[in-house]
């Protein structure tokens, strides 16, 4: 027991000792350095890039979608006119390649087509390509049977060559 006391008398008579100056652990703990802190603002870029590279992936995906969706909508607007004047569209009135004029005519198909024409000029982009020949427009052939297939095409400039290049076309196949 003696020892025990001796001990603590010993521990309690030695004086504090500060260990002060510049390297010292509460002077270390103070703040960041400035290496630091520049690490941390590489990191948080690199992050934020990748985030606006992500922001731009899903604007073009998104406005893919909303021109393939117009496309659908627009293909089944001229079925729908083409069922409505079915003689018609089994003669042939409503058949047009893209890039031929539209028909002259004042009967229904001519005037159906001029309408269905001026929507796809109206929803969705149109461009050239490389020979400056134009791109974008509808397609209708009804075949003998009444089966029509109906073709859209659009411009989509931020299309690359690696994944099919500008040109998007959607098609329709149906039974008039």
């Amino acid at each position: 027991m003696l020892r025990e006391d001796s001990r603590r008398a010993s521990s309690r008579h030695q004086p504090e000792q500060r260990v002060t100056g510049r390297n010292s652990h509460r002077d270390a703990q103070q703040g960041f350095s400035l290496l630091e802190v520049l690490v941390a603002i590489l990191i948080l870029s690199i992050g934020l890039l990748g985030l606006a590279g992500l922001q731009a992936a899903s604007l073009r995906a998104n406005q893919n979608a909303y021109f393939t969706s117009q496309s659908n909508l627009l293909a089944y607007d001229i079925v729908d006119r083409m069922r409505a004047n079915r003689q018609a569209a089994q003669n042939g009135g409503y058949n047009i390649a893209i890039g031929d004029p539209l028909p002259t005519g004042d009967d229904q198909a001519a005037a159906d087509l001029k309408a269905w024409h001026g929507l796809i000029l109206n929803l969705l982009p149109q461009g050239t390509d490389e020979h400056g020949n134009a791109i974008g427009g509808g397609a209708v052939d009804v075949a003998d049977d009444g089966v029509a297939t109906i073709t859209i095409e659009w411009f989509d400039a931020r299309i690359s060559e690696d994944e099919g290049g500008p040109v998007r076309r959607a098609t329709l196949v149906t039974q008039i």
